[in-house]
């Protein structure tokens, strides 16, 4: 087959990482258009499921980034002065740069042929799909999606609360789930370690007080959060980060859109990962529902029954299913943030409870 995919992000590098491994003969063109050496975000969390696909794809790219790993035992909910401790499985993090970077050396390595810096817009799709398959993994702002909604159909929620993904340079030693009432309302912030110096540090506040504390007029002329706004959550935070400072690479803050499509393909065009299906944040769980879809996706090419079109259809068939149960659970989750104005109130014990039992 001669295969052109949109996006070599985490989905898109691991499709094709994960086909070309199995079927060489195949000709696949990855397009993105960030720098080779950009990779979007800081750390993120490996759930054990998503390194077994790993290991699935490329053994030996799972053993190459095995050291690169970060082991991250226990948790800790740190609500006003009260921490709590409780136990929780190990898990594992990384660097995003890291893992892209070797996805995409692998790939390379495998045969793919990747194009950086490249300019994708509906007249340059158009030529793209003229092959056996154009898959969109063009991420949560698809323009793959975007060109034939007609047939994809999509619908997005946007949370009601704001989030702000930085870094700190420490490394906070487990994963701390923060919820703090400041002077400006209430906050809550997930941090974990990704590297001996580096933490991810992911900000949720409520949309009323991310503008009642002025930190929608806090940006800079491309929107990302202004040194004035990092410095007010550094204050903020600051009990938290023992003595570290927070980092931002133009980071923006956002709201978590949650997308459904009341189909994945349309003729020989193909949706993965979030570019059909984003959902709200959830520890690892992004990352590994990518890598299912793009094993999914694989095997109906290498293994299914019919036409494309049949192929594609049943990949849909097949993941939907599974796709609904965790965004009705990320939903469930997000709702905790959503509402932090009224759980902020809570006591402590009922907190922890709340937390402990939602896990």
């Amino acid at each position: 087959m001669n295969i052109n995919i949109i996006g070599a992000g985490a989905a898109g590098l691991f499709f094709a990482l994960y086909l070309k491994r199995r079927r060489p003969a195949d000709s696949i063109h990855l397009y993105e258009k960030h720098h080779r050496r950009d990779a979007a975000g800081w750390g993120i969390l490996l759930q054990d499921r998503a390194k077994a696909y790993l290991a699935e794809a490329d053994p030996d790219l799972a053993a190459t980034l095995a050291p690169h790993f970060c082991k991250v035992p226990n948790r800790a909910l740190c609500f006003h002065e009260h921490r709590f401790d409780h136990d929780a499985p190990y898990h594992d993090t990384i660097a995003c740069h890291t893992l892209i970077d070797h996805l995409r050396r692998a790939c390379a390595d495998a045969g793919v042929i990747c194009h950086y810096q490249a300019v994708i817009d509906r007249t340059r799709l158009e030529d793209l799909r003229q092959t056996d398959l154009l898959v969109g993994a063009d991420g949560v702002n698809s323009v793959v999606r975007q060109t034939w909604a007609a047939h994809f159909q999509p619908k997005v929620q946007l949370s009601r609360n704001r989030y702000l993904w930085l870094a700190a340079d420490t490394h906070v030693g487990g994963f701390r789930l923060v919820i703090d009432r400041r002077q400006f309302g209430p906050l809550a912030a997930n941090l974990f370690p990704y590297a001996e110096d580096r933490s991810s540090v992911i900000i949720d506040i409520p949309e009323t007080t991310w503008r009642a504390a002025g930190f929608a007029r806090m940006v800079d002329d491309q929107g990302a959060v202004s040194p004035a706004g990092l410095d007010s959550l550094n204050r903020a935070l600051a009990p938290r980060l023992d003595g570290a400072r927070l980092l931002s690479r133009q980071n923006r803050w956002k709201q978590y859109p949650q997308t459904h499509c009341s189909a994945w393909s349309y003729e020989n065009v193909v949706l993965l990962g979030d570019a059909a299906h984003a959902s709200f944040f959830s520890k690892g769980l992004n990352t590994l529902v990518a890598w299912e879809d793009g094993a999914a996706l694989a095997k109906q090419l290498l293994h299914g029954e019919g036409p494309l079109t049949k192929r594609l259809s049943d990949y849909h068939r097949k993941r939907r299913g599974r796709l609904a149960a965790y965004q009705r659970g990320t939903h469930h989750k997000n709702g905790f943030f959503e509402d932090l104005e009224r759980v902020i109130d809570l006591t402590p014990d009922a907190l922890f409870t709340l937390i402990r039992d939602g896990d």
